[in-house]
Order: structure tokens, then sequence, then C-alpha cells
């Protein structure tokens, strides 16, 4: 995780340190709940939009979700498309019986 420079939530020493999840893959709640400064249900509590989020903890929240290009509303909540099959099958009796 990036180290903050004066402790205040968000402020990142090492940009770098966001890239741990690789160039493809989005953060994880883990990623954006120890960035935030707040707990893995604090996170989950913002994405779901409940309204039991103090405003100033959901506006940090929402700000890294941001920076950190976590996807929200339907992206979040289903993986991507990423192959299909196509299954053909047949019936057929064998010889002799």
């Amino acid at each position: 995780m990036g180290k903050r420079t004066d402790g205040a939530p968000g402020d990142l020493a090492d940009e770098a340190a966001l890239q741990e999840t690789g160039p493809r893959r989005r953060p994880t709640l883990a990623v954006v709940a120890a960035e935030a400064g707040v707990s893995l249900p604090t996170v989950s509590k913002v994405v779901n939009g409940r309204p039991d989020v103090a405003p100033g903890t959901r506006a940090r929240v929402e700000r890294l979700l941001g920076e950190l290009n976590y996807p929200t509303g339907r992206a979040a909540s289903r993986p991507p498309i990423t192959w299909s099959a196509t299954v053909i099958a047949a019936l057929a009796p064998l010889p002799g019986r």
C-alpha cells in the first residue's frame, strides 16, 4: 500500500502503489478501504448506495473509487463476458444393437 505523506486519508507518497492490482484489473474493496482509512464494510456500503455512512467518509471513499477507476453500478456487479462456447450433441443408436 502507498504511504501517506502527512497522515491525511488519500494523500499518497507513492502513486505506483495504487497499481498493485495490475493495469487491467480493478482494485479490490480492501485496497480502497486501506487507502481511505476506513473498514471494508464501509466501502461496501458506499458502493451499494447505503445511507448509513457519514457524508465526509462517503465523499472520501467516492473520490478514491473515482481515482482508482473502480466500476460502479452494473459494471461492478457483473464480471465481463470473456468467452462463450457452443455445444452440439448428437444421439445415434450403436450398430448391431
